[in-house]
């Protein structure tokens, strides 16, 4: 199996015990350009990929766990390397995946908040995406990643480029992208809810209601070359 390059990128949060992020939120810029793209082979997500998400308290150890349904998306490369693409993935499909799950309607209530306009607002805007503007490769022996994606993420009708590391092995016309975690500020695409922002000024009596900003994110990727 070959390892090319890697593609990660787009919410809400996955990983550890609750009780804060286990890293800074990556660094955000404007919307950039898009890559053209003049010859090139096109690799289709198949269904089953998924974004992985973490959310939590700041101050207390509470967090939650889910999984989003990765809806579709094209990845462009040429030979091994990955040169341009895109994915999306459907806001309606959140789920939590941790012990909550089990408990129909504490599950039912959280899922419902998070799709309404005080997080994602999904009926506003139901997809969000995740569009490749350069691939870098990663040499240092000591991360596991292969390459240093970078995209413009959209969410909420705001777009922001991230950078973040993964993993891509090439192998048998099939692609597999695998994101390491990686922590966006959700408040720059305008999810305030019970943040710092949103509260004011945190007091004895607010500070174990405050939910962190930070979301921790990873995803799995599975694509097939196009026939």
């Amino acid at each position: 199996m070959k390892r090319v390059l890697i593609l990660s990128a787009a919410s809400a949060f996955m990983v550890a015990c609750g009780g804060g992020p286990q890293q800074e939120a990556v660094e955000t810029t404007d919307e950039q350009a898009l890559p053209v793209v003049e010859a090139s082979v096109i690799y289709e997500i198949e269904e089953g990929s998924t974004l992985n998400w973490r959310g939590f308290k700041t101050n207390v150890p509470w967090d939650h766990t889910g999984m989003i349904k990765v809806a579709g998306g094209e990845i462009n490369m040429e030979g091994e390397n990955m040169v341009a693409g895109s994915f999306h993935v459907d806001m309606n499909s959140i789920i939590l995946t941790d012990d909550m799950k089990d408990e129909e309607s504490k599950s039912k209530r959280l899922i419902g908040h998070l799709r309404s306009d005080d997080f994602f607002a999904v009926d506003s805007f139901p997809t969000s995406t995740f569009d490749i503007t350069s691939v870098e490769a990663m040499e240092d022996d000591a991360v596991k990643a292969t390459h240093m994606i970078s995209g413009n993420l959209t969410m909420r009708g705001i777009t922001k480029n991230i950078s973040f590391p993964a993993t891509v092995m090439l192998h048998d016309q099939k692609l597999h992208i695998k994101a390491e975690t990686f922590t966006i500020d959700r408040t720059e695409w305008n999810v305030m809810y019970d943040s710092e922002s949103w509260i004011g000024e945190i007091t004895a009596a607010t500070k174990e209601k405050l939910i962190d900003k930070m979301i921790e994110i990873d995803f799995d990727l599975r694509a097939q070359l196009q026939s």
